[in-house]
């Protein structure tokens, strides 16, 4: 019988196997749709944001009178004195709104 010489020794045989490069093998998720993280989804940019109007806030004082498409007409009773919030009286009650969104929004028009 012949015997079969090896010369490599099993430290030899156990790195070669350890530095032999597997091939990376997908994880399920991708099978699913789910994103890894190696090939996430690049977010989208946000859109460019339209120039806001420039909005007169010493326009909006006590007693001017407003519309707003739900509440209907109303006046103006109080003004923050910080010019980030008015106060309008309606039918129905008091609303506070947002200044100057309030108005370049469209939420309030003056009449």
């Amino acid at each position: 019988m012949e015997a079969h010489e090896n010369n490599e020794s099993p430290a030899d045989t156990i790195a070669a196997a350890v530095t032999a490069i597997v091939p990376k093998q997908e994880l399920i998720t991708v099978q699913y749709g789910i994103p890894t993280p190696d090939n996430k989804p690049k977010k989208p940019s946000a859109p460019a944001e339209p120039e806001a109007e420039s909005f007169d806030v010493s326009k909006v004082k006590v007693g001017v009178k407003g519309s707003h498409k739900m509440f209907g007409v109303g006046i103006v009773v109080k003004k923050c004195k910080s010019n980030k919030y008015v106060i309008v009286h309606f039918n129905e009650g008091e609303k506070q709104f947002l200044l100057p969104d309030a108005f370049t929004k469209g939420f309030l028009n003056f009449i």
